[in-house]
């Protein structure tokens, strides 16, 4: 299972993106394809907040990490993505970032580097996502939450 959600994406009309003490709330665009837009300008897509919502979307989980190297606690997130299909919340994403584990049989100081993992409404335990895909969800972060 790849799927980080049991909902599908075109349901979701509203996400509120979460960093620390800074929030923003973003509203689908109807008339745009994968489109998200200021709720105080609705119907008026906002570039960069599709295109990092997109980046959001791509995240797919890879392997289960039944046993983090550190605890992943809410307030350590890079980001939190609440997902809503009205006012209802029907689903989240938060993303970190931790030190690199090594491969299964490697040396324990072989891994470089960091890992990225996701935890979901969808997930049982944290899951590895690409790293790439991460670093620009994080890397962007400021710019949406502005």
């Amino acid at each position: 299972e790849h799927d980080l959600h049991g909902f599908k994406s075109d349901d979701i009309v509203k996400v509120r993106v979460q960093k620390g003490g800074k929030t923003r709330e973003l509203l689908r665009v109807k008339e745009k394809n994968e489109g998200w837009g200021d709720p105080a300008t609705p119907g008026k897509q906002d570039e960069t907040a599709g295109n990092w919502m997109s980046k959001v979307n791509r995240m797919r989980g890879g392997e289960f990490v039944e046993k983090p190297v550190s605890a992943l606690r809410p307030e350590d997130a890079i980001v939190r993505v609440e997902y809503f299909d009205g006012s209802k919340s029907v689903g989240f994403v938060e993303l970190f970032k931790v030190p690199a584990t090594p491969a299964p049989g490697a040396a324990p100081d072989s891994a470089k580097g960091n890992d990225y993992l996701v935890k979901t409404e969808w997930e049982r335990w944290p899951v590895k996502v690409i790293s790439s895909t991460a670093e620009q969800i994080e890397n962007d972060l400021a710019s949406v939450l502005k």
